[in-house]
């Protein structure tokens, strides 16, 4: 009978002996340490895509709407953007005629995510006014004095959000009859204008030259009945502008750029590529009008003048 404790003493010696029970125990072990990592790995992803898929699929600024009473018997409803991160600056907006500052959010917001307090009352010829019209005579006071009122309240504005301005610049902003507002709103503490789609020369209305830093942006599909039959029409407050300014014309871009702001509703196609120059060229411009000049678009052409 053999001594046990001889047999343990040729443990050493099993390999040898029985190799292919050697590679199975070996191989058995790796499968097991694989198992392990694979199934580990598999819980790691697992839980990053359910919490993927539990956050928004995309963050949007936050946004309120803020009633003002103007003292004349009008309550205007002024659409606030929260800018994220430090607040570099106010752009005052005003939308174009029928419209409604809801529907420039693809604009509005992107300036916000760039740290710009956007302030967007919702003038009286809107569609989704609910109180008294204005007369048409009436449509172009209406608007400015919406943007005296919003400027007058604009610290209460900013403490919606807990925002402090300190001295925060100030922008004007605007679409179509809102660019034409932005030019001939005449407050001194605005340091520069952003025209988008502003009408060409009107009777009885002569488009003033503008002092302050002037962006126009037009496109070559612009032409719009009665205030620009040709999209060039588009350029006349760049063209009669006293100081700085610069001319955006974006290539098959039309009045509302196919439908990314202004007109939602729209079928496009929306001129994506246009509007892909459009936003990094006005955070540009808002930052430095000099450094703007120097901005290279890749689907549109873009002029300076009085620089």
């Amino acid at each position: 009978m053999s001594d046990p404790a001889a047999v343990r003493g040729q443990d050493h010696c099993l390999p040898r002996v029985y190799p292919v029970v050697d590679h199975l125990a070996a191989w058995r072990e790796q499968c097991v340490g694989y198992s392990y990592a694979a199934t580990m790995r598999f819980l790691t992803l697992l839980a990053a895509l359910l919490a993927l898929l539990s956050a928004p699929a995309f963050a949007r600024p936050e946004s309120a709407v803020v009633p003002l009473d103007n003292g004349a018997g009008r309550t205007v409803p002024v659409t606030l953007v929260k800018p994220e991160g430090r607040v570099k600056g106010v752009l005052f907006f005003s939308h174009g005629a029928l419209s409604s500052p809801a529907k420039y959010a693809a604009l509005t917001e992107k300036w916000a995510e760039a740290g710009y307090f956007v302030v967007a009352p919702l003038h009286g010829d809107s569609t989704d006014w609910t109180g008294t019209k204005p007369q048409q005579a009436e449509q172009l006071p209406w608007r400015l004095a919406d943007m005296a009122l919003v400027r007058a309240w604009l610290p209460m504005l900013a403490g919606r959000f807990g925002l402090r301005l300190g001295r925060a610049p100030l922008y004007a902003t605007g679409h179509s009859f809102g660019a034409l507002i932005a030019i001939l709103w005449n407050d001194s503490a605005l340091r520069s204008v952003i025209a988008i789609s502003p009408p060409g020369p009107l009777p009885g209305l002569p488009m003033p030259p503008e002092d302050k830093p002037l962006l126009v942006v037009t496109g070559t599909k612009d032409s719009f009945p009665m205030i620009a039959p040709k999209w060039q029409d588009h350029l006349t407050a760049y063209n009669q502008a006293k100081g700085p300014s610069l001319a955006y014309v974006g290539t098959d871009a039309d009045h509302y750029f196919g439908g990314i702001y202004g007109r939602p509703e729209l079928p496009g196609p929306k001129a994506e590529a246009a509007f892909a120059d459009l936003v990094p060229l006005t955070l540009a411009f808002l930052k430095s009008p000099r450094k703007a000049a120097r901005f290279k678009p890749k689907a549109g052409t873009l002029e300076a003048r009085g620089f």
